[in-house]
């Protein structure tokens, strides 16, 4: 039983470390709108619809990089999101220690 807790609270220290280098880690969402939508309102709906696609993949939040908007063919735009999903951490919230053995 001590070797198997000894190994439990090994396997959580090592779950916790990270090394992550955060520029690999980069990821990007886009959607193409047309010129004469670049308004105040235009830009709202825009952001509404890149947090929409960015949640589908960061389930924990992200922060945002970096937005660019590049220009497309026939009078469209691009409007590209730059961001950095929050890491996982691993929590005993809820989980008592005596579920545990």
């Amino acid at each position: 039983m001590r070797r198997l807790f000894s190994i439990f609270i090994l396997v959580c220290l090592a779950a916790c470390s990270s090394d992550r280098d955060p520029a690999r880690y980069r990821l990007g969402v886009s959607g193409d709108r047309l010129v004469s939508d670049a308004t105040p309102e235009g830009d709202q709906a825009m952001r509404v619809f890149l947090d929409a696609k960015a949640r589908q993949i960061c389930t924990l939040g992200y922060s945002v990089g970096n937005v660019d908007t590049l220009a497309a063919e026939d009078a469209r735009q691009i409007v590209d999101l730059e961001l950095l999903c929050n890491e996982y951490s691993p929590s005993l919230d809820g989980i008592s220690f005596a579920d545990l053995f």
